[in-house]
């Protein structure tokens, strides 16, 4: 059984970049192992020499370009480290399969994941990200079992703890699995969504779920000193055009007054998982008074005063994918900048230490 344990707050790590992007210092290293057969005979500034890398570089880049499934990799990769810079409860995250690296091949091969963590309690994690496509969403994964023991090897070289990350995008849910603990079923090992969830450990990240009382409602409120009018569309539906005088929120019938609240709530309607339904109101003359987003989860717990709105990196995940994807899915940006631990504050830690507007509760998913 998974385990539900109450714990708000948390301390909030102070990340920062540890080397920024400089393209002067990049590009000697991208020149130095992209030249084609290092060009030999020919000076390092000659201009054909340089001609040819920026070619062979032009090439690669148009190939990766057109390959949507390997750009959906990239993407999901930033992804994860922008998500994990923004919960916020982490020493340390760095790319760990980038670079050159040499190792003694007498026990068998090894393989590098794709990131390295060091967690607030000092665990060396060893990350591994991979995407479940849409279609894929309930069907079991298979993974290579040599790939797999070749990364335990790395691991245990490196005194490190291997986890498998997956995104289930269709469901927009992160699991983190100790790979130690996937069972092997020939050449491969096997991982279903129920197991991913049940043994995920999305907890070590600083992840929560992040519950309130329905409905949420974000009200769009008319300036009534402006011009406001209503007219038919063509699919039975009225356009109200006005200029908003004010925006108003609401958890259940209780007004949320307060500036953090207000913040809250605004993300959790923008990104949580509860269905958004606009309602509109007008006064005698047909013209809108305000538009209500009225936020309701699409199936309730009978009897409990809260409903889940999400995980947070289930609304870190949907927040990034407004900022990178276009339409019908397609990679617009690989990369997004995170603000560190913009989901640790976005909930305070001593938020239950007075009354609010707006009732929250924040549960950490053990694994059973």
């Amino acid at each position: 059984m998974i385990i539900l344990a109450s714990q708000p707050g948390g301390k909030v790590m102070t990340l920062r970049p540890g080397r920024p992007v400089n393209v002067e210092l990049e590009a000697p290293d991208l020149y130095a192992r992209l030249d084609p057969n290092n060009m030999q005979g020919r000076r390092i500034d000659d201009a054909d020499r340089q001609q040819v890398f920026l070619n062979h570089f032009g090439t690669g880049l148009d190939e990766s370009l057109s390959n949507a499934g390997r750009l959906h990799g990239w993407r999901l990769q930033n992804l994860f480290e922008a998500m994990v810079v923004s919960l916020g409860r982490v020493k340390l995250i760095k790319t760990e399969d980038s670079g050159s690296y040499f190792f003694d091949d007498e026990t068998g091969d090894v393989k590098l994941p794709d990131f390295r963590i060091v967690t607030h309690d000092n665990q060396s994690l060893l990350v591994e990200v991979k995407n479940i496509a849409p279609g894929q969403k309930v069907r079991t994964q298979r993974l290579g079992r040599e790939y797999l023991d070749a990364q335990l090897r790395y691991a245990e070289w490196t005194n490190s703890r291997l986890m498998w990350a997956h995104y289930w995008s269709a469901l927009n849910l992160w699991s983190l699995v100790d790979a130690a603990k996937l069972g092997p079923t020939g050449n491969t090992v096997e991982l279903t969504l129920e197991t991913a969830m049940k043994m995920s450990e999305m907890r070590v990240l600083g992840d929560k779920l992040v519950a309130t009382t329905p409905p949420l409602v974000m009200s769009l409120v008319a300036d009534e000193s402006k011009p406001r009018r209503t007219r038919e569309t063509d699919k039975d539906k009225r356009f109200a055009q006005f200029t908003v005088g004010k925006v108003e929120f609401r958890c259940g019938s209780q007004p949320i007054n307060g500036g953090i609240e207000q913040q809250i709530a605004f993300f959790l309607i923008l990104y949580g998982r509860w269905q958004k339904e606009p309602m509109g109101t007008f006064d005698s003359e047909e013209k809108p008074e305000r538009i209500d987003w009225v936020c309701t989860p699409q199936e309730q717990v009978p009897g409990q005063e809260f409903q889940m709105v999400g995980y947070l990196c289930e609304l870190y995940s949907m927040l990034y994918n407004v900022a990178t994807l276009g339409d019908e899915g397609s990679v617009q940006t690989l990369w997004h900048e995170p603000d560190p631990g913009f989901l640790a504050k976005l909930i305070p830690p001593d938020y239950w230490d007075e009354q609010h507007d707006l009732p929250l509760w924040l549960f950490e998913m053990h694994p059973s």
